[in-house]
């Protein structure tokens, strides 16, 4: 993978300063980023919903909150 020269010296800094590999580096930034994606995309489908869709929502997740406190496994 080609990088230009400041992206490639960044991650070197990162490198030696956690101890890691670059490719180390690499992959937990890719890992981030994707995170990251999900998260925006979990936020932008929230902020879509209606106020009705978002109430059904809550309803199921108090549902399964009972359910997990009453003790039977």
């Amino acid at each position: 993978m080609r990088v230009d020269l400041a992206t490639r010296h960044l991650i070197g800094e990162l490198a030696d300063e956690e101890r890691a590999s670059m490719q180390e580096i690499i992959a937990r930034a890719v890992s981030l980023y994707r995170r990251e994606r999900l998260f925006a995309r979990m936020a932008a489908g929230w902020a879509a919903m209606t106020e009705e869709d978002r109430a059904a929502e809550r309803s199921d997740a108090d549902a399964w909150d009972v359910t997990l406190a009453d003790g039977d496994e």
